[in-house]
């Protein structure tokens, strides 16, 4: 800025003192037609922009609006992130299936002691006792399938359920099974076998008998399978000890 004010001055004053009357007066007039007309320019263009500035202002905004529509349309979505899937553990076939056998040992030598009052027979060989599936992973814990003979075409596998629970829970606090080193679980307070009877079904010639590993994931689905017959059945109260 201060350099085209030199630039118009020091002219001028060259003029006048060269008496050069014509020219510097010749200049004066053009720099104040410039000046009035610059002017000029600046005042409609600033009354347009004031009378008009709501309008202005809506259509910039509608602009800006419209541009990033447009950007977000065309913008390369990113894929999510995968979430890791918790809803399934993956377990090693070959320790789920050595964890079987080591349960299956104990639970013969258990039937072993409780045949007559439980109403089960006592397997001949440890293979006998092997279901078709051998487990199946629930609720992110494992429930292992065992079949056993029954002695009487009724039974009451309530009262078997208890029966072998009684007899696994003896053996753990005896240090008497085979393959546990820990005898109970500690899960919300209370205590629990490090081996569960899960559930004992009546099928046909058969018993089969479902037993588990004590774990939170365990001890969490059995509690909510409890609640749930509760509801159901209306019964009032949970027949299992441990809940």
């Amino acid at each position: 800025m201060m350099n085209l004010i030199k630039n118009i001055y020091y002219p001028l004053e060259d003029n006048y003192y060269d008496k050069k009357w014509g020219i510097l007066i010749l200049k004066i007039l053009t720099i104040l037609i410039l000046t009035i007309c610059t002017g000029i320019v600046i005042f409609i263009i600033a009354s347009a922009i004031i009378n008009n500035l709501e309008k202005i202002i809506i259509t910039i905004g509608s602009i800006c609006c419209i541009t990033a529509i447009f950007l977000n349309f065309f913008k390369k979505k990113e894929p999510a992130p995968a979430l890791p899937d918790t809803s399934i553990i993956e377990y090693d076939p070959i320790t789920l299936e050595s964890t079987y056998k080591m349960l299956r040992q104990n639970l013969c030598s258990v039937i072993g002691d409780v045949a007559e009052i439980a109403k089960l027979r006592k397997p001949a060989t440890l293979s006998q006792m092997d279901a078709p599936t051998h487990f199946d992973i629930v609720s992110k814990c494992a429930i292992y399938h065992y079949l056993v003979l029954k002695q009487a075409e009724e039974i009451d596998t309530f009262t078997i359920t208890g029966i072998l629970q009684n007899a696994i829970e003896q053996r753990l606090n005896n240090n008497e099974i085979e393959g546990i080193t820990q005898s109970a679980f500690f899960y919300n307070g209370q205590t629990y076998p490090s081996i569960m009877v899960d559930n004992v079904r009546d099928v046909g010639s058969y018993s089969q008998v479902d037993l588990a590993i004590a774990s939170e994931y365990y001890c969490k689905y059995r509690e909510r399978r409890i609640y749930n017959n509760m509801a159901q059945s209306n019964s009032g109260r949970p027949q299992d000890k441990y809940f």
